[in-house]
């Protein structure tokens, strides 16, 4: 039997919520900033705990960019439920009250009984629901759209709900410069029988929590494989600022071109990162590209070398183009470093933020399937 979990501000079952940015399915949490992202002009107005005061005429307002995706797309909320964890099947939202065009009519839902759920970081959440959010046909401002409901017999803790997609995306209108939304209603219990989501659900998630491997798409194929941070590296040179790991230098997510990564390393120019190999090691590959946090021109070229032989050049790779991808067999027996180089183009601007995605080394005698399973493009 279904019924509604009252997540009102007045009710005890609602403990804590944030909101975040630049997040999407499986990846870590990147916290939004109040006065920034959300907020009102720093107000305790239209921030995240308004989708969950049972107030129709109250909103959640989320105006955070992720690359060249729309304003709101993948921002969202996460929850922790202050009674303990419940089996959630469904979900409700209220639309806001004005522009129709910023409705967040695609989702993701993930539950979490990490402590840490509503840290920034955290990526431990299983997929339970992706799909339409149930306003896809525009129930009218400060309405309920439609339950949506989906298939889960575990209980989390905290829940994230993120937007993957808009009612206008076609960027023409100018008032969609974010995503907004009145309420949300969680629902709990088992659908009737013949039930069913109004898009695609998740499958029935395991019974044991993930680990974080597990449930980023990035989890390498086999033992074989390993994917690089910058922990692993024995050297890092850096121009400026911290090299990224599973992050840009700026501390946002790896968005290159309409394509977001879960997992891999943000540096920039001029900078090197050197890898110790161990001797089973055969293959390095990776996806590059100049991150979409500069929103203007750059130009930057890769370099990567085998104890100092090159094994790989670039071409010029710009702004706004999509990744390229790289696969290199290590040929040289009992080679010792690997060392990646990220140098500006001669017609560079000296815009230098450059991601690589999934980078990897594989153990494997042949060529790995390619690696994209983290890409995102919309």
């Amino acid at each position: 039997m279904l019924t509604t979990l009252a997540i009102g501000a007045d009710d005890c079952a609602v403990g804590k919520v944030v909101g975040v940015k630049r997040t999407i399915k499986g990846q870590p949490n990147i916290l939004a900033v109040k006065g920034e992202d959300f907020g009102s002009g720093g107000k305790d107005k239209e921030v995240p705990a308004d989708a969950l005061d049972g107030d129709l005429n109250t909103k959640y307002y989320n105006q955070a960019r992720s690359g060249t995706q729309r304003a709101g797309v993948y921002t969202g909320l996460v929850v922790t439920l202050k009674d303990g964890p419940k089996v959630v099947t469904g979900i409700q939202f209220g639309t806001a009250n004005d522009v129709p065009g910023r409705d967040p009519v695609k989702i993701t839902i993930e539950g979490s009984n990490d402590a840490k759920a509503l840290e920034a970081g955290t990526s431990t959440f299983t997929l339970l629901y992706e799909g339409g959010s149930g306003v896809e046909i525009d129930p009218g401002r400060n309405k309920w759209g439609k339950e949506v409901n989906f298939p889960n017999n575990k209980a989390y803790a905290s829940y994230r709900v993120l937007v993957a997609g808009l009612r206008d995306e076609t960027g023409k209108d100018a008032e969609v410069n974010s995503t907004q939304y009145s309420e949300i209603k969680f629902i709990t219990g088992t659908p009737a029988t013949g039930s069913s989501a109004t898009s695609k659900s998740a499958s029935t998630p395991p019974d044991s929590v993930p680990s974080p491997a597990a449930v980023v798409s990035t989890t390498p194929s086999s033992r074989k494989e390993v994917y690089l941070t910058v922990q692993r590296a024995s050297r890092v040179k850096m121009g400026w600022g911290k090299a990224g790991d599973n992050l840009n230098v700026n501390g946002n997510a790896l968005c290159i071109g309409k394509q977001v990564f879960g997992k891999g390393i943000g540096l920039n120019a001029n900078s090197e990162i050197i890898f110790k190999l161990e001797p089973d090691v055969r293959w390095v590959t990776f996806h590059a590209g100049i991150d979409s946090d500069l929103t203007d021109s750059g130009a930057l070229r890769v370099n990567v070398y085998v104890d100092g032989q090159v094994i790989y050049e670039s071409s010029t790779m710009r702004f706004g183009e999509d990744p390229i991808y790289v696969s290199r067999e290590i040929k040289k027996k009992d080679a010792r470093e690997l060392r990646i180089e990220v140098v500006v183009a001669p017609d560079g601007t000296g815009k230098d933020l450059l991601d690589f995605g999934n980078l990897r080394f594989s153990k494997s005698t042949t060529e790995p399937t390619r690696d994209a399973a983290a890409a995102v493009k919309e």
